[in-house]
C-alpha cells in the first residue's frame, strides 16, 4: 500500500513548533482517600512536585471521573486514553485500584494563513497513544524490579515508605525522560544480541552447563560481551526488563563501552534493595534479583570494581521472587510467597557473567573462593577468546548464530540516507541504526504504521512518501518487523523497493521475509 503524507492541513507556514512534553505524572488509589479528612492520602505521587494539593485533588478527581465514565460503555476494559486539542492523556493500571495517569501537551505550529492571519495548529497526531502506553508499562516494571509491587510495598511496609520509594523512583525517571524523542524503541524495548560462530556459542555453551553441574547452588546464568547479550538462563520477557536496567542502570555506559581498559578478572560487588522481576502468567512463577554486597576480603584475583556503578544505594541487600496466580487475565501478585536471590556479577576482558543464588545458599568466602577458582581457569579463557569476536564479527557468516550484524558494521555499511529498525518477536532481538532519531518525524510515523499493520493479517507491507521526498516503508512477517526511512529525492516506488532489498539482504542475514 502507497500513500502520500503532507504537512498538516490548514496551509501556510510554519512559524514555532512546540515540543511533546510531559505536563504531569499521577499515581493514585482511592481506597486510601476515602476519609473527607484525608483525601490527598489517595495521592501516591505527582509530578510536578511543587503543585499545590488542592490541584492535584481536582486533577486526581478528574481523572478518576473519566474512568468511571468510560466503565459505562465496557465494564471489562479500562479507559485506556483521552484525547483533547492540546493534551493527551494516557491511563494505566498494573495493579488493581493503583491508578498511573499521564498528561501529555500536543505539539503545535503557529502558522500564518494566506491572508496573514496568524493561527495555532496543534498535531495530535504526532502523539502515539501506544509509545506512553508502554513507556508507562515499562517504568512500572522498572520499579518493581527496584523496589516491590506497589501493594506488596504498602502490605510490608505502609502507605508513607510506598509514596517516598514512588517518588524517588519517577523523579529521576522522569528527569531522564524526553517525550519529544520517544516513539517505536519504546513499544519494544529489545535485546542486542551479540553474534558468535555456531564454534564459540558451543564452547559458551559447554561452559555453563559444566558451571550449573558443578555448583547446583547457581540457578540461572546470563552472559554478556559488553553491552550486548550472548547467554540468557530467564525467560525472554522477564531479561528485557532486566536487561534494561542492567545496561543502562546498573553498569557505567564507559564501562560497557571497554573505555574502562580494565581486564583484571574480577567480581563487581554492587549492592541494591528490594530488586524484583516478574515473570509472565505461561511460567506461573516469578523472579527477582538483587547483587550480593561482599565485605569478605578479596584474593589476588578479584578486584572490587564497585566504582563502577552509578548507584550509590546503601541500604541492605534484599532479594525476592513470586509465584503469580491470573485474575480476570492479568497477573496478581501474593506478597507471602516471595523468595530470594543473590546475584554476583563477574568481568573478564569486556565479557561479564551473571549468577543467580538462591539466599538459602549461605555464600561464605570458603565458597565464593572455590567459585572463583573455578571461573578464574574456566571463564578467563574464554573471556579472552570473545574479545577476539567483534572484528570477524564486521561481515558475518553463514554460520552466525544472530541474523543481525555488529554496531560497527551498521555504521560502516548502511549509506547515511537511510535508517532502519528491525524488532524480532519471537527471541525479542532488536537491531537500529544509530542515528534513527534523527530523521524524527519520520520515526514517529513508525508507531503509526505499526498499528495499521496489526489491523491486517500476519504479515503486511505499507510504502509511503512525504512531501520532502522522505520514503517510510514497513513490514511485517513472521513474527519480525522491519522499518525504514530513506531520504532519496526523485525515487519511485519501484526504487525503493530495491533499495529495501538491498538493505535487508545486507543487514537482516539469514532472516526470512515472507513476500
Amino acid at each position: 500500500m502507497e500513500a502520500n503524507v503532507g504537512v498538516p492541513s490548514g496551509g501556510g507556514t510554519r512559524i514555532f513548533h512546540g515540543a511533546c512534553t510531559i505536563k504531569r505524572l499521577c499515581i493514585f488509589n482511592d481506597k486510601f482517600g476515602n476519609d473527607s479528612d484525608n483525601e490527598m492520602g489517595k495521592v501516591l505521587y505527582f509530578h510536578p512536585p511543587n503543585t499545590d494539593e488542592d490541584t492535584q485533588l481536582k486533577q486526581i478527581g478528574l481523572s478518576e471521573a473519566i474512568i468511571r465514565f468510560a466503565t459505562k460503555f465496557n465494564t471489562r476494559l479500562h479507559c485506556e486514553s483521552l484525547h483533547t486539542q492540546k493534551t493527551r492523556v494516557v491511563f494505566h493500571t498494573p495493579e488493581s485500584g493503583y491508578w498511573f495517569v499521564l498528561v501529555l501537551t500536543i505539539p503545535s505550529v503557529k502558522k500564518h494563513s494566506p491572508d496573514g492571519v496568524e493561527f495555532i495548529e496543534y498535531l495530535g497526531d504526532e502523539v502515539q497513544d501506544d509509545v506512553f502506553r508502554a513507556i508507562l508499562e515499562k517504568l512500572y516494571r522498572k520499579f518493581v524490579l527496584l523496589n516491590d509491587t506497589m501493594e506488596g510495598i504498602y502490605k510490608t511496609s505502609g502507605l508513607e515508605d510506598l509514596c517516598s520509594r514512588l517518588k524517588k523512583f519517577f523523579d529521576a525517571s522522569i528527569g531522564k525522560l524526553d517525550a519529544s524523542q520517544c516513539g517505536l524503541s519504546e513499544i519494544f524495548t529489545g535485546l542486542q544480541f551479540f553474534p558468535l560462530e555456531r564454534a564459540m556459542f558451543l564452547r559458551i555453551q559447554c561452559f555453563i552447563n559444566k558451571l550449573l553441574l558443578s555448583w547446583p547452588s547457581v540457578k540461572h546464568v546470563l552472559l554478556m560481551q559488553g553491552d550486548r547479550l550472548i547467554w540468557s538462563g530467564i525467560e525472554q520477557n522477564n531479561i528485557q526488563i532486566f536487561y534494561d536496567y542492567l545496561v543502562n542502570d546498573l553498569l557505567s555506559k564507559h564501562f560497557l563501552a571497554g573505555v574502562d581498559k580494565q581486564s583484571t578478572f574480577g567480581v563487581i560487588c554492587k549492592r541494591e534493595s528490594h530488586i524484583t522481576l516478574l515473570q509472565e502468567e505461561h511460567s506461573r512463577r516469578s523472579m527477582s534479583f538483587s547483587s550480593l554486597y561482599s565485605n569478605h576480603p578479596t584474593n589476588s584475583t578479584v578486584m572490587n570494581t564497585s566504582v563502577i556503578s552509578n548507584s550509590n544505594d546503601a541500604d541492605n541487600a534484599s532479594f525476592m521472587t513470586a509465584s503469580t496466580t491470573t485474575i480476570n487475565g492479568k497477573d496478581e501478585v501474593p506478597a507471602n510467597e516471595y523468595k530470594k536471590f543473590h546475584m554476583l556479577i563477574y568481568k573478564a576482558e569486556q565479557t561479564y557473567l551473571t549468577l543467580l543464588v538462591p539466599d538459602t545458599e549461605e555464600l561464605v568466602r570458603e565458597t565464593i573462593n572455590k567459585l572463583e577458582v573455578f571461573l578464574n581457569v574456566n571463564f578467563t579463557s574464554m573471556a579472552r577468546q570473545l574479545a577476539k569476536v567483534p572484528s570477524a564479527n564486521s561481515h558475518p557468516s553463514q554460520n552466525a548464530t544472530s541474523g543481525c550484524i555488529s554496531n560497527a558494521a551498521i555504521h560502516e555499511s548502511i549509506p547515511p540516507n537511510v535508517k532502519f529498525i528491525y524488532f524480532n518477536s519471537l527471541n525479542l532481538a532488536e537491531r537500529a541504526s544509530p542515528t534513527i532519531r534523527c530523521e524524527i518525524d519520520a520515526y514517529k510515523l513508525l508507531a503509526d504504521l505499526r498499528a495499521d499493520l496489526a489491523r491486517t493479517t500476519e504479515s503486511g507491507e505499507i510504502t509511503m512518501k512525504a512531501i520532502s521526498e522522505t520514503w517510510v516503508v514497513a513490514k511485517t512477517a513472521n513474527g519480525r518487523e522491519f522499518y525504514a526511512i530513506f531520504n532519496q529525492t526523485g525515487a519511485n516506488v519501484l526504487d525503493i523497493d530495491e533499495e529495501l532489498r538491498k538493505l535487508t539482504d545486507a543487514q537482516l542475514t539469514n532472516i526470512f521475509f515472507q513476500d
